[in-house]
């Protein structure tokens, strides 16, 4: 989320002391529409209020075997932080929600400050082509 809370500081004209922009596998629109398709898999219209009404939900879009033993480990140590902690809380569920139905393309197009994209290619939950979008 650390992407879009910058896209809200910049929207919000809170810009001093930011010189440029780095933005890290995360695209400026989650939810999929007609003019955007680089959002969150499986992620639109037809299930904007449900998709994340419990967490964030696994796409399911690469095995484990694919990730190597590094991004293993972390899928690992996620697993046993969500087990010690069973579910979002209402106020942690209220601002994912509102996160993840956010545009923040005009926000990007309104910004005068150099702005780079980074997006690997098998993330887990939207297409890299949304850096270059």
């Amino acid at each position: 989320m650390g992407g879009n809370a910058t896209w809200a500081l910049i929207a919000a004209g809170r810009t001093a002391g930011i010189r440029d922009v780095v933005i890290v596998d995360q695209t400026p629109k989650m939810l999929n529409s007609d003019d955007w398709a680089y959002g969150f898999y499986g992620y639109d219209a037809s299930n904007a209020d449900t998709l994340f009404a419990t967490g964030v939900p696994d796409p399911g879009r690469h095995s484990l075997a694919s990730k190597g033993p590094v991004r293993v480990a972390r899928l690992v140590k996620a697993m046993d932080l969500k087990a010690a902690r069973a579910a979002f809380t209402p106020a942690e569920l209220a601002l994912l929600n509102d996160h993840a139905k956010r545009d923040w393309r005009p926000a990007i197009a309104a910004t005068r400050m150099p702005v780079l994209f980074v997006a690997g290619r098998e993330s887990d939950f939207w297409p890299c082509e949304h850096a270059a979008a």
